[in-house]
């Protein structure tokens, strides 16, 4: 938390099994920028949206 990465850098790998994807592979990712939670898809570029179901999902934490 709190790292700073560069463009290209990885940050993280997606294992081949979840317990709610089922057979497909799922990536579960957010933007907070100080106390508010803003769209990650807004970090995406154009050619990548639209190839798939995307979900917000609630931070669950405790």
């Amino acid at each position: 938390e709190g790292d700073e990465v560069a463009a290209g850098e990885a940050i993280g790998a997606v294992e081949a099994t979840g317990a709610h994807c089922g057979a497909s592979v799922c990536v579960h990712w957010g933007l907070l920028r100080g106390g508010t939670y803003l769209n990650p898809l807004a970090l995406l570029p154009p050619w990548l949206l639209g190839r798939g179901p995307s979900r917000l999902l609630p931070v669950l934490t405790g």
